[in-house]
């Protein structure tokens, strides 16, 4: 979370076998958990790079909060609920947190949406400019297929750091 704080995360059973959370803030220098809840219970959640604002998702709902103030900034909300949506929890910011990747939706920071992909994005590079995901890398933000994986492609990482693409093809690391 922001300066001198924590994100608490708190996993909770629910009725439709989906886990569910609450998250809190916990202050460091207190040693206090603030009475500041942020947040509904989520699928999935992520906090960008610098710690500075939190994005949860639902099945049918995408939110981004201020970390410091708990104040919710923006909000995204399917227009249709999917039946298998409680599968759905991929939630991937870019490093530089300019673009956010919810399923097979593109948004921009605040929630903007970009774009769409047939399929799941996985990953992305540093600036959101690619995106990675079961069949190949496409550009951002045209969405357009730019290389394909193998058929004997078995799972991918990207290391932002190093600007490396790692695949695992045929029980071997390709990078």
């Amino acid at each position: 979370a922001g300066s001198g704080k924590l994100l608490l995360e708190a996993s909770l059973p629910s009725f439709n076998r989906t886990e569910t959370s609450e998250c809190f803030i916990f202050d460091i220098s207190s040693g206090t958990i603030t009475d500041q809840e942020i947040g509904p219970r989520s699928v999935y959640s992520r906090v960008n790079r610098n710690g500075d604002y939190l994005y949860l998702s639902s099945s049918t709902i995408l939110r981004k909060y201020d970390l410091d103030t708990g104040e919710l900034l923006a909000q995204y909300q399917k227009s249709y609920i999917d039946p298998d949506a409680y599968h759905e929890k991929y939630l991937v910011i870019s490093d530089d947190g300019s673009k956010v990747f919810w399923n097979q939706i593109m948004f921009d920071a605040d929630l903007k949406k970009l774009g769409f992909f047939y399929e799941i994005v996985l990953s992305s590079n540093e600036n959101g400019s690619y995106a990675f995901c079961d069949t190949g890398i496409y550009s951002t933000p045209s969405t357009d297929l730019v290389a394909g994986f193998p058929d004997s492609f078995e799972s991918s990482g990207y290391n932002s750091y190093s600007d490396t693409l790692v695949v695992l093809s045929n029980n071997e690391f390709v990078f």
